[in-house]
């Protein structure tokens, strides 16, 4: 029997809630931000980008929300009322006073698929990221940045971002580096980590030495944000990295599900609202999955049945409750039924 699959939103659902640029706490250690539709086939598509911040030391850091007094609450109180943690969607940050005046910032951030590089959208970042304006520490710990895409579709602005936090780590799976180093025009992008099922050894001692990928083995982050691979053996048209952010247990994609309100949310065009339901990305259909994206699994292009185990592994390894995208509303409600039906029927 079919789940019916429903969403709450996350994001730029009602002309109310959409700010573009502003960046917004939605969970435990996340922000998401909004960007003006892009277009693509000539189709308005909603974009938003994920910011994580990584717990591995403390922070003078605060969040101003009614339910959520600190960005960074021991996962053991978390609430499990969802739609009280959805509700804090439209509370802005703010950066507090230290508890005492040795308190720095210290936390590491994983920027997901970054959208376009508005100076005020950058400038809440890099507020957010430190709480001084040296951008470092007294404990000697200086923040690193992780710019962190999880296809090679969603990089446009890659090296806009690079010039923002010039000392970042580029993160993406192997298909997103390949095609950079083809690009004669990109080819100043030089990834650090490789995202893949398995991990390859980048050194000079090593016949996968590659000038591109510097750095052996899993991302620092893997231990809070973990993640595996769809492949070209699974779709032979993309590769898309799925990601689970352990602290606020949400599944994170990139193109994989998509979730257009276009009833609800401006910039579009409702006289082509349609289109979105051909093509299955319409949230009035219960979102899902592009038509292109859909046809790669199948033969003669992928391996259905390769497709399903792997994205299987997402119920099967995580306790997830909600989906977070970056083209439409989130999944905050039934999410984990959702996401099964999704990869038994939707591909």
């Amino acid at each position: 029997q079919r789940t019916e699959m429903s969403s709450t939103t996350i994001g730029a659902s009602a002309d109310a809630d959409y700010e573009p640029y502003k960046l917004k706490y939605i969970d435990e250690g996340i922000w998401q931000a909004d960007g003006d539709n892009i277009k693509f086939c000539s189709i308005p598509y909603s974009i938003r980008m994920y910011v994580v911040q990584l717990s591995s030391t403390p922070s003078s850091l605060s969040i101003s929300t009614s339910s959520s007094p600190s960005p960074s609450p021991s996962p053991k109180t978390r609430s499990n009322d969802t739609n009280n943690r959805a509700s804090t969607v439209k509370q802005d940050f703010e950066k507090a006073e230290p508890e005492d005046e040795g308190a720095t910032c210290s936390y590491d951030y994983w920027l997901f698929s970054p959208i376009q590089p508005e100076p005020k959208l950058i400038e809440q970042i890099k507020e957010l990221v430190t709480s001084d304006k040296k951008g470092s520490s007294d404990n000697g710990h200086k923040p690193t940045i992780y710019i962190v895409y999880g296809n090679c579709l969603h990089h446009i602005y890659a090296e806009d971002w690079i010039f923002a936090f010039p000392d970042a780590k580029l993160c993406g799976p192997e298909e997103l580096i390949t095609k950079m180093k083809k690009d004669p025009t990109r080819q100043t992008l030089k990834f650090d980590y490789e995202l893949n099922n398995k991990p390859k050894q980048h050194n000079s001692d090593s016949e996968n030495t590659s000038d591109d990928v510097a750095t052996a083995g899993q991302p620092p982050w893997y231990d809070e944000i973990n993640y595996f691979l769809s492949d070209k053996e699974c779709n032979g048209f993309i590769e898309e990295v799925v990601f689970y952010h352990q602290r606020s247990k949400s599944l994170i994609v990139t193109d994989l599900i998509q979730n257009h309100n276009v009833d609800s949310c401006p910039g579009y065009d409702k006289n082509k609202k349609f289109i979105y339901r051909c093509v299955g990305i319409s949230k009035t259909t219960g979102g899902g999955i592009p038509i292109d994206y859909k046809c790669g699994f199948h033969f003669p292009f992928g391996n259905i049945q390769k497709a399903r185990q792997t994205l299987q592994q997402a119920l099967d390894w995580w306790d997830f409750d909600k989906i977070l995208i970056t083209h439409g509303d989130s999944i905050i409600e039934n999410a984990r039924e959702y996401y099964s039906s999704f990869i038994n029927v939707k591909i």
